[in-house]
């Protein structure tokens, strides 16, 4: 399965923002966290591993939405990201 390009991961990970930026107002607690959560590692991390972990961070909060974005972008996201997602939202833990 191919991996996202520098470009399309900037492009999911605008778009993963954008979703989070729609969630209902009573979910700006959660979003703030998952901003501090992002800022915390963003400076050391990979397109690949900040698209796993916004994902992973929202699927705890909206998981039928993850599940949406992870099969419309399957053909877009590299292996790990989906594996990662796959299992936070079947387990509940990044890696079993």
């Amino acid at each position: 399965m191919p991996s996202a390009r520098p470009d399309q991961a900037e492009e999911l990970t605008q778009e993963i923002v954008a979703r989070l930026q729609a969630l209902p107002k009573r979910a700006t607690a959660d979003v703030r966290a998952i901003r501090r959560e992002f800022s915390k590692r963003l400076a050391h991390a990979s397109p690949k591993m900040m698209i796993a972990l916004a994902l992973r961070e929202l699927a705890k909060r909206d998981p039928k939405a993850v599940r949406t974005f992870v099969a419309e972008h399957k053909d877009r996201l590299a292996a790990r990201v989906l594996r990662e997602v796959r299992n936070k939202l079947t387990t509940g833990v990044k890696n079993p």
